[in-house]
């Protein structure tokens, strides 16, 4: 991947965050510099196609993020002292830090503001001498550090849950999409999203020996994490995109946004990911690629769901015709009998009904 793509996708990961603290710049690579200008199209696209309502000015001066349990019974006569807040520190695992607090006074917000700055400019200093793409990896971990607590600008100018680290990376993943002769158009696909399903997690997290259960539980466990984002990685590879477009990697899901074109590649994919899990795993891990293109028209959020279940049907289809990629020329692995590290459940069967045969007496 050429060095202009990992700068593109950098320039909207940290093009709202450089408006808000302008006083950032100072410490970014020259090479970024270059290249923050030609990419403000293409933000202000992806901005569109993610807010219904752009930033006003009626908000207070260094805003406070909500915690999203406000929003679950709002109240509009609400007084503020009965909301919760995010507090405006670097995301680490302390109490006083991930956990909702009361609101914050003016003052106090203004000198939490300034703490926080004084961090990130020394943060951001010292990645600056980076490469570009190990640059981005490490602009994308000192952003949600940072940005985690600020409240996203694009909420109307009301409260919101949604920070700008969230925001920020949205539009990042959106960046390659980018297409100026259909960001006019709402029928025509603008994106795709990418989901990835791992089926058979139940069995094979649980399929353990009594003796160490807790730590063969955990150990399977952090396999499958692991496993999903050697996947998901090598998806992002295979399709030539940064690793802002992944969106989501978890509990063997993951879910990306690649350029409509990039989806003519994933059958390719799925068969490599399909003849190496068949190899390692005898057919009891399976990984299902599906896809779905969205038209500008289905961000709007009346929309989105029904885009949505697209996806989720495609993905479901290649769950239904696991392994079918892999032809002929693999029928004899699949329907052959595979062991799970020990004798093979069908002679464990064989066994059990020998010994039974013995036991129950016949009439």
């Amino acid at each position: 991947m050429a060095q202009s793509d990992f700068s593109f996708a950098l320039a909207g990961l940290l093009h709202e965050i450089l408006e808000q603290f302008p006083n950032l710049t100072t410490q970014l690579p020259e090479w970024f510099m270059q290249v923050r200008d030609s990419a403000l199209p293409a933000i202000t696209w992806a901005n569109g196609l993610l807010t219904t309502k752009a930033a006003q000015a009626l908000r207070p001066q260094h805003p406070q993020r909500v915690t999203i349990f406000n929003q679950l019974f709002p109240q509009a006569d609400k007084p503020i002292d009965d909301k919760h807040f995010i507090p405006i520190r670097p995301l680490q695992l302390a109490e006083d830090v991930v956990l909702p607090q009361a609101a914050s006074t003016a003052a106090e917000r203004t000198a939490a503001y300034e703490a926080l700055l004084q961090e990130m400019e020394l943060a951001l200093a010292a990645i600056r001498p980076f490469p570009p793409a190990a640059y981005l990896t490490a602009a994308y971990d000192w952003l949600q550090r940072f940005a985690w607590c600020l409240p996203s600008p694009y909420d109307g100018g009301k409260e919101t849950a949604v920070s700008l680290f969230d925001h920020s990376r949205a539009v990042a993943a959106l960046l390659p999409c980018y297409q100026s002769a259909a960001a006019e158009k709402d029928d025509i696909p603008v994106a795709a999203f990418v989901s990835g399903d791992i089926s058979g997690v139940q069995s094979f997290i649980y399929t353990i020996t009594a003796r160490g259960a807790t730590s063969g539980l955990r150990g399977r466990s952090l396999y499958l994490q692991l496993l999903t984002e050697a996947i998901s990685g090598y998806v992002l590879r295979e399709l030539e995109l940064p690793t802002t477009s992944l969106i989501y990697a978890g509990g063997g899901h993951f879910y990306l946004i690649a350029p409509p074109d990039k989806v003519e590649k994933l059958p390719q994919i799925q068969r490599h990911i399909s003849s190496a899990l068949l190899r390692h795993h005898q057919g009891e891990l399976y990984l299902a690629l599906g896809s779905a293109t969205f038209a500008a028209a289905d961000f709007r959020s009346d929309q989105f769901g029904k885009a949505w279940s697209r996806l989720s049907q495609s993905v479901s289809r290649a769950k239904r015709r696991r392994f079918s990629e892999l032809g002929e020329a693999m029928y004899a692995d699949i329907f052959t009998e595979q062991g799970l590290g020990g004798p093979s459940k069908v002679n464990v069967a064989f066994a059990i009904m020998k010994v039974m045969s013995k036991v129950i007496p016949r009439n």
